[in-house]
């Protein structure tokens, strides 16, 4: 059977199964055969076309955590004083304040995709007004992104590592099958103790998340301990990675669709961002 003819044909089992399922797995599979594809056939010379179908993605709440459980959409997690909330031994910063942003997927991974909505270009959106804010702060500032590029999350994650970056904050949007499920939150990795200077990523996630609540309408979800993603458990540096509302939610739709929550969310994440770099810094 010709190549491409069997790729079209797994390439739609999984798209079929993913749907009806809800599998991260099988969400994961998919990106490795397209990538795979991708780099390999000579006859993919565009980006895949955005399906209008939302599926099950990567960086969500699992499938079998509904509203009777802790995650609940009025949830919120007490923000946490970290005064004296890590014994890890405090090293002064001795680099520069480079602060790492990454608009999550880009190109063929397109990420959820509902109500009009396509999750990559919210991201870019948001991810590029940030760093606007910080450039006209005097905040030394790099993009994962720029545009409609695709790279993995690791190489991602590694460019900051490289580059030694401060901090690390990834911009996403959610997707749930259940609708009801609404809000916003910030996803940390505490499990490293991860620093800069007196700045860790506890402290860096609550500051994000209190400033986000500040500036927008959407239900506070608090922060979430999430161990299991790339751009967090990877990184060298206090990271996070940013929910910024459900795009299967109706509610949350309308507000991610519109500029002024958009240029609400992007202050809100450039305040968190220039207050966690004052607390890299010994306390005066």
């Amino acid at each position: 059977m010709n190549k491409s003819i069997l790729f079209v044909l797994t390439l739609f089992l999984i798209n079929t199964i993913s749907y009806f399922s809800g599998s991260n797995v099988i969400y994961a599979s998919r990106s490795i055969l397209m990538n795979s594809f991708m780099a390999k056939s000579t006859y993919v010379s565009k980006a895949v076309p955005v399906e209008e179908s939302p599926r099950s993605r990567d960086y969500k709440i699992p499938e079998d955590e509904s509203e009777n459980t802790s995650y609940r959409s009025d949830r919120t997690t007490p923000y946490i004083d970290l005064n004296t909330s890590s014994d890890t031994e405090i090293i002064p910063w001795k680099g520069p304040k480079l602060v790492v942003i990454d608009p999550g997927h880009g190109g063929y991974d397109p990420g959820a995709v509902d109500k009009g909505l396509v999750e990559k270009e919210i991201n870019l959106d948001v991810s590029l007004r940030v760093y606007s804010i910080l450039k006209k702060s005097g905040v030394l500032v790099l993009l994962t992104r720029k545009d409609d590029s695709f790279s993995e999350p690791r190489e991602r994650i590694d460019f900051a590592n490289k580059k030694e970056a401060a901090l690390f904050v990834s911009i996403h949007s959610n997707w749930m099958r259940d609708t009801s499920l609404h809000g916003t939150m910030t996803l940390y990795y505490p499990s490293q103790r991860l620093r800069a200077g007196y700045l860790n990523e506890i402290d860096y996630a609550t500051g994000i998340q209190q400033e986000l609540m500040n500036g927008i309408g959407t239900s506070d979800r608090g922060i979430i301990d999430r161990p299991n993603l790339t751009v967090l458990k990877h990184a060298k540096m206090p990271s996070v990675l940013i929910e910024l509302g459900f795009m299967s939610n109706p509610s949350d739709a309308v507000q991610l669709s519109s500029d002024d929550f958009r240029q609400k969310s992007a202050e809100g994440i450039a305040k968190g961002i220039i207050k966690a770099l004052n607390k890299i810094d010994p306390p005066k």
